[in-house]
């Protein structure tokens, strides 16, 4: 029965990691952008909320590189960020008391507001017509943000006991 891994946390970013790269891969990008020989073994430990080997940084970044060459996303980037939010919210204790539904409901909007964002950049009557301008780009990226920042808000709602 596979290990309970606090969500969010490194040893759960490794755990993804391996679901998506296997053992080979994890070896292989270990190898391809550090330049160690380290078997997949000692990484699956490092994965171990049990044990006391931890993952070190650059180690850590040749996986992320190697999973967004695979499958597009950053696991170990994703866990560090969600801990980093955490941390932040830790601070603002009114912010952690949040609901799954509160923060469920919350992204409903959120994703409204970044979908009216992107068809009204896109929209031919738009400034630029469907090609964004600067200003345009720069509306959907801070719509990207705030999604972004309600998405680490759900991973740690869902991680909270």
């Amino acid at each position: 029965m596979a290990k309970a891994r606090d969500i969010p946390s490194i040893e759960q970013g490794l755990h993804e990691a391996f679901r998506i790269l296997k053992d080979a891969g994890i070896e292989e990008a270990i190898k391809n952008f550090t330049g160690k020989q380290k078997s997949a073994s000692f990484y699956r430990s490092c994965s171990d909320p049990d044990e006391i080997h931890k993952i070190d940084h650059a180690d850590s970044l040749a996986i992320d590189y190697e999973c967004l060459k695979t499958k597009g996303i950053a696991p170990m980037l994703s866990a560090h960020e969600a801990l980093v939010t955490k941390f932040l919210l830790d601070q603002n204790k009114e912010e952690v008391s949040k609901t799954l539904s509160l923060v469920m409901n919350e992204l409903n909007i959120i994703i409204g507001e970044f979908q009216t964002t992107v068809h009204s950049a896109q929209s031919p009557s738009s400034p630029g017509g469907i090609k964004l301008t600067s200003e345009e780009k720069m509306k959907v990226k801070k719509a990207i943000v705030k999604l972004e920042q309600i998405l680490l808000h759900l991973q740690i709602s869902v991680g909270e006991d």
